[in-house]
């Protein structure tokens, strides 16, 4: 699906995190243009990027100033393209048009500093209207760009500021799936202005929160992410077999981290919670997608080599890629199971985490038969957990075994409860299995330790495989 490059030779490191916005922009649209050929440039954007150096496997030297870079690789640089700073969608424009012409993005005041060309100026082009913007670009500029992959990026990012203390206006207690959560809120910032204006910031995970504080605002461009070159890849972990015969108890629970089709997740945020060191005492599953194989594989590797007997890799949603399958024409779905098939089979992932199509109000659908059948036939599963709270379960003769994810918001202390209720509940005569889904963003391994525990004595915590395989033997 991706390019693949030549292996890495001596990799120049050059750390951003004392530069602004505009130089970072300038210095990511050059490692573009470095990187074209072969991996020669990693940039150093907040502290997990320096954890990645020494895992990469290539020779790396430190550039003690990154603006040195604009003179070492000049010749690829064909010019300048200056965005609007006042008009914060053309930096979208910007780097979709120094992809095409082999550009940097600038201000004028960098390209002239730098002695670059300017070849496009968008300054007083645009009125600041996104999707006139976006508009434009589909209209002049889609039919050159490669249609393999879209890239959507808010071209302006919130950067933490030193010293600041925020207080906090609102907190929603309550996990919100629905478009109720785009209401409008009035506050009364009355003690919090000062002389100038204010600053809040918004947390969207679950809990949600937002604060003001009496700062300031600035804009920035946006701190955009590079890659870790790839690297020699490690041999492969095996598929790992089911370490039981049979059902041994009364109630099995496997937990997994989501989020893992998140690039910028596994390579930044998967790999702190990666490095806790209570990472593999209890068994955990985390999902990734498979298109790392191709896009990061150093960091797929990494993973893949380090991993316990208590860690697994899976499959986050829904296959190699983000989607819902029951949203796909019965038809064309053979064309994304197939390629899940490809990479899962490539990078030995064989559990998948799936969504389904999302109703307003309402928990999400049971993936009907159709898509089951299709993974069935294309992909190599052991099971499928999905986004459906209710904890559906597969009929017996069910083309691939299914299970709907358990997942109380909140810390360690709901989750438990909720778990021990759920268990209370239970009145069957079989096994009961449940399938918990673990907040990466609020949640880590440590708190997974503190969860697993304390859990009543007839609770067993496995890994998905054996999960599934207990599952698909109690029918």
């Amino acid at each position: 699906m991706f390019p693949s490059f030549r292996g890495a030779g001596t990799v120049r490191v050059a750390d951003l995190r004392e530069l602004d916005g505009f130089d970072r922009l300038l210095l990511i649209t050059l490692q573009g243009l470095a990187n074209r050929e072969k991996p020669q440039l990693y940039l150093i954007a907040d502290p997990v990027d320096e954890t990645w150096v020494e895992d990469l496997g290539v020779r790396t030297l430190r550039e003690k100033d990154p603006l040195d870079l604009v003179d070492r690789y000049r010749e690829r640089i064909g010019g300048a393209v200056v965005h609007d700073i006042d008009v914060p969608h053309t930096i979208n424009l910007a780097t979709t048009i120094a992809g095409l012409q082999g550009l940097v993005v600038a201000t004028a005041e960098q390209a002239e500093t730098h002695g670059i060309e300017i070849v496009e100026n968008l300054r007083g082009r645009f009125e600041d209207d996104p999707a006139a913007i976006h508009d434009w670009a589909m209209a002049h500029l889609w039919e050159q760009c490669t249609h393999k992959i879209l890239v959507g990026l808010p071209p302006t990012h919130t950067v933490a500021v030193e010293g600041a203390r925020w207080t906090e206006l609102l907190r929603e207690t309550e996990r919100v799936t629905d478009s109720s959560n785009l209401d409008t809120y009035t506050l009364d910032l009355t003690g919090h202005g000062g002389e100038g204006a204010c600053s809040s910031r918004s947390a969207t995970r679950s809990p949600t929160t937002a604060g003001a504080a009496p700062c300031t605002t600035s804009r920035s461009p946006p701190t955009a992410r590079s890659s870790p070159p790839s690297s020699p890849a490690p041999p492969r972990r095996s598929p790992r077999s089911p370490r039981s015969a049979g059902p041994r108890t009364a109630f099995y629970v496997t937990l997994t981290v989501g989020e893992g089709d998140n690039i910028q997740y596994c390579q930044r945020h998967m790999r702190e919670l990666w490095d806790d060191p209570n990472r593999g005492q209890v068994p955990l599953n985390w999902t990734v997608t498979p298109l790392l194989e191709d896009i990061g594989p150093a960091i797929l590797h990494h993973f893949q080599r380090t991993a316990t007997e208590d860690d697994l890799l899976v499959c986050g949603p829904s296959g190699a890629g983000y989607t819902y399958g029951d949203s796909w024409p019965q038809d064309e779905l053979g064309v994304f199971t197939r390629l899940s098939g490809l990479y899962q089979e490539r990078t030995g992932l064989d559990v998948v985490y799936a969504y389904s199509t999302p109703e307003p109000g309402e928990a999400p659908p049971v993936l009907p038969d159709r898509v089951l059948e299709a993974y069935a036939r294309d992909v190599p599963l052991r099971g499928i957990m999905q986004t459906d709270e209710a904890g559906t379960i597969s009929e017996p003769d069910a083309a691939v075994p299914l299970i709907g994810m358990f997942y109380p918001p909140g810390g360690v202390d709901v989750f438990r409860a909720a778990l021990r209720k759920k268990i209370e509940e239970h009145g069957g005569t079989g096994p009961l299995f449940i399938a918990g889904l673990i907040n990466a963003w609020s949640w880590t391994p440590s708190h997974v330790l503190e969860l697993v525990s304390d859990l009543p004595g007839e609770v067993e915590v496995v890994l998905a495989d054996e999960f599934f395989d207990l599952f698909s033997r109690t029918a």
